[in-house]
């Protein structure tokens, strides 16, 4: 072999070698992980305002905070799986109402009550609500929380329920920028639905004066008027109810004008009610209330139905099958 090809070996050798730990360099920072959000959890705290704490032998790193007089707290944790050690994070908001279970809609989930409706086809499709009354539900349930919702449970799969809000990494990988997101969704879900947190009526009162949708508008004005017939906030909500399209709510309306709502409620038959309100409406104009029903005013003048010791005509139950007659 003469000097030239020695050369040419020795020159192609080293361009090999150059372009190996090229593609090395470049294949290394095209993978390379970002930073664990462990090591920014002191960052992560000071733009929350938040307090970090350090780890330690019998406890994990941790961000202490409170939203909206809510405990919050972030913890990072280590699962092994296979001798390898990954990072994990559990966030927690507690101090919500027990009965209160917010998630996706499936059959996967055990639920333990009926589903309750907004009222909103796209979002009722979306997700599933429990809650021990509609009210205590809907009366949180105005547009910042719904957007919040599908923020935090529809895009960061967080889970409500239990009194907490609830998010777990546990199985996938941990990117710093999305932690962030997902706590301040996480954040902004607490907040809202702390937003209406005293008494249902004042909270739907407020739906039915603002929210953008007309259907949740509706809704909310419905269940002051069912379940909350002697708040103030129902006798504020009367005129929107007595001149609102739906025949059903301008029934509830008559009904809270006691005796006075007698003609609008006779209007009402002859112009069509849903089945179930018609043929409660029928027993409270027939003379001498048939069939064991009697009128009585409760206090305030609204109009009720009395079925001896049997106890009062359901009405929750009748609303209900007149919404699914409409749906």
């Amino acid at each position: 072999m003469n000097t030239v090809d020695t050369w040419t070996l020795l020159t192609w050798f080293v361009a090999g070698m150059c372009l190996l730990t090229l593609a090395s360099l470049v294949y290394s920072r095209l993978t390379r992980r970002a930073p664990s959000p462990v090591l920014r959890l002191d960052q992560l705290a000071r733009s929350l305002g938040f307090e970090s704490v350090r780890a330690r032998r019998a406890r994990p790193a941790a961000v202490l905070g409170e939203v909206a007089g809510l405990p919050f707290r972030l913890e990072s944790l280590v699962d092994q799986a296979g001798g390898v050690h990954h990072p994990s994070i559990r966030i927690t908001v507690e101090g919500l109402p027990a009965g209160l279970t917010l998630g996706l809609e499936g059959p996967a989930r055990a639920w333990r009550r009926e589903d309750i409706q907004a009222g909103l086809a796209d979002f009722d499709r979306l997700f599933r609500m429990e809650a021990r009354r509609d009210v205590e539900l809907l009366a949180r349930l105005g547009e910042r929380t719904r957007l919040a919702m599908v923020e935090a449970i529809a895009a960061c799969d967080a889970r409500v329920g239990g009194g907490a809000i609830t998010w777990e990494s546990s199985g996938r990988p941990l990117d710093p920028d999305d932690v962030e997101r997902t706590v301040r969704a996480i954040l902004e879900l607490a907040d809202a639905l702390a937003e209406h947190a005293g008494p249902p009526a004042r909270g739907l009162l407020h739906h039915v004066r603002h929210d953008p949708e007309p259907e949740f508008r509706r809704r909310a004005l419905e269940a002051l008027l069912r379940e909350l017939p002697r708040s103030f906030e129902a006798k504020e909500a009367l005129p929107l109810a007595e001149e609102h399209p739906d025949p059903a709510l301008r029934y509830l309306a008559a009904r809270q004008r006691g005796e006075a709502g007698l003609a609008t409620i006779r209007a009402l038959v002859a112009e069509g009610l849903p089945e179930e309100l018609a043929e409660e409406a029928r027993a409270l104009l027939a003379p001498q209330h048939g069939g064991g029903l009697s009128l009585s005013e409760q206090p305030g003048g609204a109009l009720s139905l009395d079925r001896g010791g049997e106890g009062g005509l359901s009405e929750a139950q009748s609303m209900k099958r007149a919404r699914k007659e409409r749906a």
